[in-house]
């Protein structure tokens, strides 16, 4: 998914940058970049746990798109961590195999700031399945988050608010 996936954005965004576990796929994903004439990605080997959170805190001055494609048993707890943490991160794509397993991922990006989990949380804005396995049971599950702006959120309620007092409609 990687080569893939910084093939399609890379037309769009500023710089892709993929982490893969295996070295073989990052490698592969290197040649098809050079092959594409991408230069505005970069590739990693690792661990999401170990790479991701090092790599989020350094684009700490750009806004930032995320798109994840976590395994069947969901994003580990540290990266979960580290995209509530990192304010700029603005949106989030998520690519799920297993809905139902990654149930607890998106409780915890959408869940109110707590004790555990720092960070404005995310909102779902669309989801869609995608059957990439036609006459099997298997699809696969697009989410997109949107990270909550409490800021905006006041203003417009204290907007709507003056308008109610005063009678007037936006």
């Amino acid at each position: 998914m990687t080569a893939r996936a910084a093939s399609l954005s890379s037309l769009r965004v500023k710089k892709v940058i993929g982490i893969e576990l295996c070295q073989e796929a990052v490698e592969d994903a290197k040649v098809n970049a050079k092959l594409n004439g991408l230069r505005n990605v970069e590739f990693h080997c690792g661990k999401a746990e170990d790479v991701f959170p090092n790599i989020l805190s350094a684009l700490v001055s750009r806004s930032v798109t995320a798109i994840v494609d976590p395994p069947r048993a969901g994003l580990h707890s540290k990266v979960i961590l580290a995209i509530r943490r990192a304010e700029h991160l603005k949106r989030l794509v998520y690519v799920a195999c297993n809905a139902k397993a990654a149930m607890n991922n998106f409780i915890d990006l959408c869940r109110a700031p707590s004790n555990r989990v720092h960070g404005a949380p995310f909102r779902p804005v669309r989801a869609m399945a995608v059957d990439l396995f036609p006459q099997t049971m298997h699809v696969e599950m697009l989410l997109l988050l949107e990270r909550v702006d409490y800021d905006s959120q006041q203003q417009q309620q204290q907007t709507s608010s003056n308008q109610e007092e005063t009678g007037s409609q936006p």
